[in-house]
């Protein structure tokens, strides 16, 4: 009995993480088609997204110097 119900209990977070996950994905994808496909005739979107412009942002992360990662170890 207890370890059907701590495998139960296991089960529940692992639906959480599910939902979770599931609910990124569905974010991401509306997310790509108004990019790339545009166009939700109910939000009056019409004929694609060609009017949206999307630039990526310039990331620069520059990696700590041999001597200062050396010193770090």
């Amino acid at each position: 009995m207890v370890n059907n119900d701590r495998g139960s209990g296991g089960g529940g977070g692992g639906g959480g993480g599910w939902l979770l996950a599931g609910a990124l994905i569905v974010v991401i994808a509306i997310g790509v088609f108004f990019v790339f496909g545009g166009g939700v005739p109910f939000l009056g979107g019409g004929g694609g997204g060609g009017d949206i412009n999307v630039e990526a942002p310039d990331i620069n992360i520059q990696a700590p110097s041999g001597g200062e990662a050396g010193n770090a170890n």
